[in-house]
């Protein structure tokens, strides 16, 4: 492995430990929805070595400009009108190769936040309209970090935890980019990385994460970033970082990820949640068809939830990255 993916590879088994979990070999149907794999094992390709025909991994997609997908990286930005054709359309990036930022869309422009480059880390804010010019804005008060979450609710672009020197517990929100104000020192829900922020029932949820190597499985959500309500402090899902999150159908969805066992020893998993309210959660599978992994790099684009590979099991079972591409859709 060279470049962020070794890192990338690296700092996720310093956390998280070994993996253990087999890849499931039969389908489960969820109820009233169905996954597909939309491309096989093989299809996808690390930054550097990426070539047309394959689909970038290791980088989160984001529904932005002209209405089509974005992955944006330190060796280049892509995007996808259908998220299996990917085209590069930059390979000279202001930033360095780096593992942990935030790419979000925000006031029809791509805003990518933070990270870490070559073990230092950073705060530094670059957007751009197209994906090829990319400007900086002003260094923001928040301190640097990695695997932190961003979103954007109520015109708003909001920064949310993540780790520097320790795990971290603040909230920050601007209304431009330029000028940031802290919202919250220190919010009630524990410090955390590699948690998820989505926007649910017009409030900010977070969801999950890890401090150390303890694995959570709450749920938190704000109408301002101030004031938090926990909806559950153990959902009936395992703790786990980096797992799949998202809101589909006016329900929250938390699928696969990695789970932390004492010692420091982590499992990949493949299982599927979905709750009406946060508090009251349904298996939805115990085993959904792909492969135990963390599906971190998953949007929902065009009424589709789209899982673009993750750190886990690969198609023989070892541990790796897997590079299939999977949609869940709702079905009569």
């Amino acid at each position: 492995m060279t470049g962020a993916r070794h890192r990338l590879s690296f700092l996720l088994l310093a956390w998280i430990g070994s993996t253990d979990t087999a890849p499931s070999s039969s389908a489960v149907p969820l109820k009233g929805y169905q996954w597909t794999q939309v491309l096989p094992f093989g299809s996808g390709a690390f930054p550097e070595r990426w070539t047309p025909g394959r689909v970038p991994l290791a980088l989160k997609p984001v529904a932005g400009p002209d209405n089509r997908l974005w992955m944006v990286g330190g060796r280049g930005v892509w995007s996808s009108p259908d998220g299996i054709q990917w085209d590069r359309l930059q390979t000279e990036l202001p930033w360095g190769d780096r593992v942990g930022a935030v790419t979000v869309f925000f006031r029809g422009e791509l805003w990518t936040l933070g990270g870490e480059e070559r073990s230092i880390r950073k705060n530094d804010v670059h957007h751009s309209p197209d994906g090829v010019q990319w400007s900086a804005a002003p260094a923001p008060p928040w301190s640097p970090r990695r695997w932190h979450a961003a979103a954007v609710y109520r015109d708003r672009l909001w920064v949310l935890g993540g780790l520097d020197s320790r795990s971290r517990n603040d909230v920050w929100s601007t209304t431009d980019g330029v000028s940031w104000r802290q919202v919250s020192i220190r919010a009630p829900w524990t410090p955390r990385g590699g948690h998820a922020v989505v926007v649910w029932r017009q409030q900010l949820c977070v969801v999950g994460g890890g401090l150390g190597s303890q694995g959570m499985n709450d749920v938190w959500c704000s109408t301002d970033g101030k004031a938090w309500s926990r909806l559950t402090a153990r959902a009936d899902w395992t703790p786990r970082i980096f797992a799949g999150v998202a809101v589909i159908d006016d329900r929250l969805w938390v699928f696969g990820g990695s789970g932390i066992r004492s010692g420091g020893d982590g499992t990949w998993l493949n299982d599927v949640w979905v709750s009406r309210d946060g508090e009251r959660w349904e298996r939805q599978a115990e085993q959904a068809p792909w492969s135990p992994r963390a599906p971190e790099y998953c949007t929902v684009f065009r009424d589709k939830l789209w899982i673009f590979g993750g750190k886990g099991l690969e198609a023989n079972g070892k541990g790796g990255f897997a590079d299939d591409v999977w949609t869940l859709t709702k079905v009569p």
